[in-house]
């Protein structure tokens, strides 16, 4: 029992370590200082709460788990739900529906969001490029990476220095990756 608590304690200091950072600071300019503000009461009760939870979820793992295998294995998807998602045309308008909302969002959301989507994707592209290097080629190979670096740096030393705006650089610094 004494393992479960430790687990359960270091899974819910991993959601404040997690989330506080990323939700529970703002970063405000004034003037030309950067200053970091706590957020507001209702966000870190929301983060008290996850932690909580997942206090709660690791501590009472065994427990759950066992629960959950002894009822009934009924489908989590209704058989008609399951057969309509499964049409061509359905998969094509939901993946349309997906596409749309994908490039309407950044006019909507905050720049904050906007910003770490874009950290996210980025390290999503990264993380496919080691998959095919690694897991489909079996290679072992990290070069994609400096092809990476290379566009980014030259794109950024476009930008600063000579004033180009995004789309004149994103061309350049590809050739020159």
């Amino acid at each position: 029992m004494t393992r479960n608590i430790k687990q359960a304690l270091f899974s819910a200091l991993l959601v404040w370590a997690v989330a506080y950072p990323v939700l529970g600071l703002k970063l405000t300019i004034v003037g030309i200082n950067l200053e970091v503000h706590g957020t507001s009461d209702a966000t870190l009760i929301t983060i008290a709460v996850c932690s909580v939870l997942m206090f709660l979820r690791v501590l009472f793992d065994q427990q759950i788990s066992s629960a959950w295998r002894s009822s009934p294995n009924m489908p989590l998807i209704p058989a008609k739900a399951s057969n309509f998602l499964t049409l061509p045309t359905t998969q094509r308008w939901i993946i349309i529906a997906l596409i749309a909302g994908a490039l309407v969002w950044p006019f909507f959301g905050s720049r904050g969001a906007v910003d770490i989507a874009t950290l996210v994707l980025i390290y999503v592209m990264l993380g496919l490029g080691l998959n095919i290097v690694v897991g489909l080629a079996g290679l072992l190979d990290l070069g994609y990476v400096g092809f990476y670096a290379v566009g980014a740096y030259s794109y950024a030393l476009l930008s600063h220095y000579y004033g180009l705006s995004f789309w004149i650089c994103l061309p350049i610094a590809g050739l020159m990756a």
